[in-house]
């Protein structure tokens, strides 16, 4: 039996894909950035910035990253992510 996973076209379609130019170029620029620097201490705070990014992308509230991900109060907190401006 074949265990990979499989996604029919009806399903495809109803993943919520967010997309417009500005945000394209700015996760290209993170990206890009983190490639750069993959082996340095800043690689971290972009990879934060990429989930930041996505977070905010999906209108995400900072109880629904809780959820995702219960360490991310070690890291921000709400006032913190509620006024966090995407560079």
């Amino acid at each position: 039996m074949d265990s990979t996973a499989q996604i029919k076209g009806y399903d495809l379609e109803k993943i919520p894909i967010i997309y417009n130019k500005d945000n394209e170029i700015k996760i290209n620029e993170l990206v890009e950035s983190l490639l750069d620097n993959v082996n340095s201490v800043s690689a971290e705070n972009i990879l934060l910035k990429i989930d930041i990014f996505t977070n905010k992308l999906y209108n995400l509230t900072y109880e629904e990253v809780l959820l995702v991900d219960p360490e991310f109060d070690n890291i921000m907190n709400k006032e913190e992510y509620d006024n966090y401006e995407v560079e």
